[in-house]
């Protein structure tokens, strides 16, 4: 109930109460999309986290020949995003498993991956040991962020912040 004040003809005040009366289909449509925008209102960072894989022919899309090649070589690799913000990228190279570590925040609705090492040493120093400029300068491009995006739940999509960089589709590994 509200109290309402009202002012009478005589100079005398006088209140009153007034009931106010909602139908109850009113309350019950109410109650729901609150209840409906709590649930739906989950981080937007669980959309990245588990296991993702590079989609098959992804080296198709790049149209340099030795990116290509070196795309092919980590096609089959494996990110795994962790709800702690770190993630790991595990590439398949000569036989042997390459991991790659490092941290990750959000950004509005997008996830912002940053290498910090490669096979448990900083990235830094393995770029400062590698002899070879070409390589030098390849390795010193996985500094640069990789944002991911969200996709359709199956498959979430990465691109690194190079620029004319290409965006690939990642899609969800399975949980046994």
């Amino acid at each position: 109930m509200v109290p309402i004040v009202c002012s009478r003809t005589d100079g005398e005040t006088s209140s009153a109460q007034i009931r106010y009366h909602l139908p109850m289909q009113k309350v019950v449509i109410a109650s729901s999309v609150l209840l409906l925008a709590i649930v739906g209102c989950g981080k937007p960072e669980e959309n990245f986290i588990g296991s993702w894989k590079l989609k098959p022919g992804a080296s198709e899309l790049i149209k340099d020949a030795t990116q290509k090649q070196q795309l092919k070589m980590v096609e089959g690799s494996v990110f795994e995003i962790s709800k702690e913000k770190t993630f790991t990228w595990k590439v398949q190279f000569a036989g042997m498993e390459v991991p790659m570590v490092g941290k990750w925040v959000m950004e509005g609705d997008k996830l912002k991956a940053t290498i910090e090492t490669l096979q448990g040493q900083p990235l830094d120093s393995v770029i400062t040991m590698v002899p070879d400029a070409a390589q030098k300068k390849n390795l010193a491009n996985l500094k640069q962020p990789l944002v991911f995006t969200k996709g359709d739940g199956k498959e979430i999509k990465m691109q690194s912040t190079l620029p004319n960089a290409p965006t690939f589709v990642l899609e969800k590994v399975p949980t046994s």
